[in-house]
């Protein structure tokens, strides 16, 4: 998946663009309150001397004046700002070397790996209940996926439409709410992405035991998205068959117009690799 314009770089040209029409609202904004000063200025050389009455409305308006001018000095102090960051990011990609391709026979085992070493939870007591993430139970909203984990990505594709694609954490920037994630089956290397939280989702970080935790495997014929066979996209599909044990897989049908029913015939996704289906 790639595009022609790094991500990242439009995401922030994009975020310079939208300050500079923030500064040119401003000043749109407090351009009257400049004209009215103004105005009282020259009635005051008219008349020759201060009155009471224009001494408190003088004072007001330049309040008022020097707070508009102080908030479009703010924007055009990150507007300075986002175009240093802007400039040491274009540096950096042009010094920066590309990292080699993955090959496809490498980055399909990594993934299976990925999924065969999900550690199996396990109580240790009777009480214990199963943590978040473990099976189909969701993170809380609060949750930060760490850094290089990887995670079910909301990007867009050469063309403009929406895929769920597999990456891997790079960073969470607290202040803007956003993930830096890497599309790990890139042509070009790995593509970088600047996403929302809503456009990112937590893998889970422990098996369920089919047996044991029932809870917390997705019913029979719900709803989903899952990893489709080699590849590192997630499709929409519904449970067919859940894990007998701890090493087996869901069967999933995926929805696939190309067959009869709109169903692929059932395929095997490791509790890894499943996910809720996001409208």
């Amino acid at each position: 998946m790639g595009t022609d314009v790094n991500p990242k770089l439009k995401e922030m040209l994009k975020e310079l663009h939208e300050l500079a029409h923030q500064i040119q609202e401003e000043r749109n904004r407090g351009e009257p309150s400049l004209l009215n000063l103004q105005k009282v200025h020259d009635k005051i050389q008219q008349e020759g001397k201060v009155s009471p009455y224009y001494k408190s409305r003088l004072k007001g308006m330049y309040s008022t004046a020097i707070a508009d001018a102080q908030a479009e000095a703010q924007l055009l102090q990150q507007a300075i700002d986002k175009i240093a960051e802007i400039k040491s990011y274009r540096n950096k990609t042009v010094t920066e070397p590309k990292v080699p391709v993955m090959r496809r026979g490498v980055l399909m085992s990594m993934v299976h790996k990925d999924a065969a070493n999900l550690p199996l939870w396990k109580a240790s007591t009777r009480y214990e209940k199963p943590p978040p993430l473990c099976g189909c139970l969701q993170a809380d909203s609060s949750y930060i996926v760490p850094k290089g984990k990887y995670v079910a990505a909301l990007v867009k594709g050469s063309e403009g439409e929406d895929n769920w694609i597999l990456a891997e954490v790079v960073s969470f920037n607290s202040t803007t709410g956003k993930y830096d994630v890497d599309d790990i089956d890139s042509e070009e290397g790995r593509e970088r992405h600047i996403l929302s939280k809503k456009r990112v989702i937590a893998l889970p970080l422990y098996k369920a035991d089919p047996i044991l935790q029932k809870e917390c495997l997705y019913p029979v014929m719900t709803t989903i998205m899952a990893l489709y066979p080699q590849t590192t996209c997630f499709y929409k599909g519904v449970i067919h068959s859940l894990p007998k044990d701890s090493e087996d897989h869901y069967q999933i049908l995926f929805e696939d117009t190309s067959y009869p029913d709109g169903y692929s015939p059932p395929l095997k996704v490791a509790q890894r690799y499943v996910i809720p289906f996001l409208e």
